[in-house]
């Protein structure tokens, strides 16, 4: 796990040789720290999640289980989380609708207050809507 401090940063294409959709180039701001995975999951990694709960395994699609799992549902992502918060012996992250919770297990919009295992989401316009996200 790496810490993400707060402050702000430029993202996107200033040099005008990325693509269309990294433009334009705009300032983020990030307004409290958190620590996130230096690695993505793996799906040798998710393949435990999925042995310890029932779960079917993500298809890897011929590519291999050694690299980053792929074909996850935005609710497959939320159950994993909750599944690692729980070994890690850390409040859930979210509700059974997968609605985020602080660490008293309360319904809350504020990513700040979750003391469980997240994931990044839509928190600013560059992610996914969860009904869109397929990982």
């Amino acid at each position: 796990m790496v810490l993400v401090e707060k402050g702000s940063f430029i993202m996107g294409d200033s040099s005008g040789l990325g693509f269309d959709r990294e433009r334009p180039a705009h300032e983020v701001i990030i307004d409290y720290e958190f620590v996130i995975g230096k690695y993505e999951i793996t799906f040798d990694e998710y393949d435990v999640f999925c042995r310890d709960t029932d779960r079917e395994s993500a298809n890897d699609e011929g590519w291999g289980r050694g690299r980053p799992v792929i074909n996850v549902t935005w609710y497959d992502a939320v159950a994993y989380c909750n599944w690692l918060s729980d070994l890690e012996g850390v409040p859930k992250a979210y509700d059974e609708n997968g609605k985020l919770l602080d660490k008293n297990g309360r319904v809350t919009d504020d990513p700040s207050k979750v003391m469980g295992i997240d994931f990044p989401q839509k928190r600013s316009g560059n992610m996914l809507q969860k009904e869109e996200a397929f990982y």
